[in-house]
């Protein structure tokens, strides 16, 4: 698994050992990200709710993960 780690997962191991292992955190995050999405907000006040949990994500990172989830 090379470049930067998916939002919602962490890597564990390194070369071809690696495997992505769910983060609980994270999750809940996108599963708040998918209920204001279907909610109807836009991906910028998304990225605000999130980031008001502690989350560092942008509008671009918040319409990746949805599109990525669907």
């Amino acid at each position: 698994i090379g470049g930067k780690r998916p939002f919602g997962f962490d890597v564990i191991g390194t070369g071809r050992e690696a495997r992505l292992v769910a983060r609980d955190d994270e999750q809940a995050a996108i599963r708040k990200m998918q209920q204001l999405h279907r909610g109807g907000a836009p991906f910028r006040a998304i990225a605000a709710a999130i980031q008001g949990d502690g989350f560092e994500v942008s509008h671009v990172t918040v319409r990746n993960i949805i599109k990525r989830n669907e």
